[in-house]
């Protein structure tokens, strides 16, 4: 109710499960790895686990929010230098 008051739509609470599969996510997805720092306040909502074996979950001890998928830099931590060659 309150985001069509705001904004004029209402959420689709399913889309994310049926646009991506939910907890289904490893039936039709490969080649994709899930990184999630230490430091990155979304890491308690990313996948923690390798769903399969193309499907892989790698936490980055010293790691913040896109830390790895930032260009290199000469003070990376050596967590991050090893996921981005993961």
């Amino acid at each position: 109710e309150h985001c069509m008051l705001r904004w004029g739509i209402m959420p689709r609470r399913s889309w994310m499960s049926i646009s991506y599969g939910g907890r289904q996510l490893g039936l039709g997805h490969s080649n994709i790895v899930f990184s999630s720092g230490s430091f990155d306040g979304w890491a308690s909502a990313g996948v923690a686990n390798n769903l399969s074996d193309s499907l892989h979950a790698i936490l980055i001890p010293e790691g913040g929010h896109h830390l790895d998928l930032m260009f290199s830099h000469p003070d990376d931590p050596p967590s991050v230098i090893g996921a981005r060659q993961f």
